[in-house]
Formats: C-alpha cells, sequence, structure tokens
C-alpha cells in the first residue's frame, strides 16, 4: 500500500535589501599623515575604506552616463594639510551638479568631501 505524502510547499518571504545598499553612491574622501589618502564608498556594491598610498597625491574619476567628476587629494608642502580639489574630467564633461558636502576630517589635517552620485556612477582610481 503506497500513500501519497504531501509536500510542504515553501513560503516565500520577502527578502531585505543589505544594510549598505543606498539610495545613491556615496564617496567620502580625506586625507591622513603625511601620505594616506581614504576613500569611503558606499554603494550597492561595497560598503568599505579603501586607503591609498598618496605620497605624490591621489587622483580619482566618478564616471556616470549622468557625468563625470574629477577629486584629486594632495598633501601642502607648507602646511602638511590635505587640499582636495574637484573639477571637470576634461573641457568635453563639465562638473555635474550632484550633492557635494564639505565637512571636517576627524583629525587636523584634512577636510572632508562627500559626493552623492546618480544610481550607475563608478568610482575610477587614475592614480595613487
Amino acid at each position: 500500500m503506497h500513500r501519497a505524502i504531501a509536500a510542504a510547499t515553501p513560503t516565500l518571504q520577502p527578502t531585505q535589501p543589505p544594510h549598505n545598499v543606498y539610495a545613491v553612491p556615496r564617496y567620502t574622501f580625506y586625507g591622513q599623515d603625511d601620505d594616506v589618502a581614504f576613500v569611503e564608498t558606499n554603494d550597492e556594491f561595497a560598503s568599505l575604506t579603501e586607503t591609498y598610498d598618496a605620497y605624490n597625491g591621489a587622483q580619482f574619476h566618478i564616471v556616470s552616463t549622468a557625468g563625470q567628476l574629477r577629486v584629486c587629494l594632495g598633501d601642502d608642502d607648507d602646511t602638511g594639510c590635505w587640499n582636495i580639489a574637484l573639477g571637470p574630467v576634461s573641457g568635453a564633461n563639465p562638473v555635474p551638479a550632484w550633492p557635494i558636502t564639505l565637512g571636517a576630517a576627524n583629525g587636523e589635517l584634512s577636510a572632508t568631501i562627500t559626493v552623492d552620485a546618480p544610481a550607475d556612477a563608478r568610482l575610477i582610481e587614475v592614480t595613487a
């Protein structure tokens, strides 16, 4: 005699996105000591802080279909403080009108720049 065994039908539960998923990518740049640059990345791929050996400075491009932005970090030889510059990637790509915040870093040597970029933006290391 065979009995049919009813298979339990799993109930699908909606999943929540990971806590590090942001509606827009957010990139925060700052320097520390005399040769280390930091970039905090919070986007759909990662929430992390990367360190760059930047004794001669560091340059990054934030690239999106909505525009491109160049970010340069450099250590000022006279003051020992970090300077952060924003500008166009080229003459054909004007600076986009993305939200940018200037703030204080944890130490006395640098400011922070935070860029809220469009959803398809990616950070590219140009030099470090």
